[in-house]
């Protein structure tokens, strides 16, 4: 299952390639799957058209994957990939940069697995996720002495590419991984907050949204 690149070898069609699973691309660069385009053979996905659409989920530039614009460089640079390969980041402890995301929340199970007849008694919760504002009331109703808001940090999902052209960078909750992207306020936030851990190279390449953008 999935989205590859293909050529055609003589009367054959040769696979070379994992691009994606339907519209998360994160094995692909937007600009390797321009350089793919003109020798693909067709047959297994429109790359003109993933192209085109904005919500097509693009891998991040990690610094060391960068590889010539040429084909068989990406090629071999694509094979090589672990789709889910992200960066961490920390953020300051009063942030509230993530307060506006849509944060999703977890069921937790609590009980015995093991009571007799291969039954099994337990009882499901539903929790919001720790940097969620509904957080606030669980923590009240079992206050834990010395512990405060949780550890505040993100994590690289990915880049999108508007109509035009711009991109943004995707970014997700450290704990209920909701997705989102920044304004250019909220990415210096983390630029400044994570410039001697991540170093001044990779930060640069971390985009916000336009004004437009979602």
């Amino acid at each position: 299952m999935g989205e590859y690149h293909e050529v055609r070898s003589g009367k054959k069609i040769k696979q070379l390639c994992k691009l994606g699973v339907i519209d998360d691309w994160r094995y692909t660069r937007r600009s390797e799957a321009e350089v793919l385009r003109p020798r693909d053979a067709g047959t297994n996905t429109d790359i003109p058209e993933v192209l085109r659409d904005p919500s097509t989920l693009w891998r991040f530039p990690f610094l060391d994957e960068d590889a010539p614009p040429t084909h068989d460089a990406v090629v071999d640079a694509i094979n090589r990939r672990d789709m889910f390969r992200t960066i961490t980041f920390l953020l300051n402890e009063d942030t509230t940069l993530c307060d506006g995301v849509n944060h999703d929340g977890k069921y937790v199970w609590w009980g015995d697995q093991g009571i007799g007849n291969g039954g099994a008694l337990s009882t499901q919760f539903w929790l919001p996720c720790p940097w969620s504002p509904k957080f606030e009331a669980v923590r009240k109703l079992a206050p834990t002495p010395g512990v405060q808001r949780p550890i505040a940090f993100i994590t690289i999902y990915g880049e999108r590419y508007d109509a035009q052209g711009r991109v943004r960078t995707i970014f997700r909750c450290g704990y209920c991984e909701a997705p989102f992207s920044m304004s250019p306020a909220d990415l210096h936030e983390v630029q400044q907050a994570n410039r001697d851990r991540c170093g001044e190279a990779l930060l640069s390449r971390l985009a916000a949204r336009e004004a437009a953008a979602a």
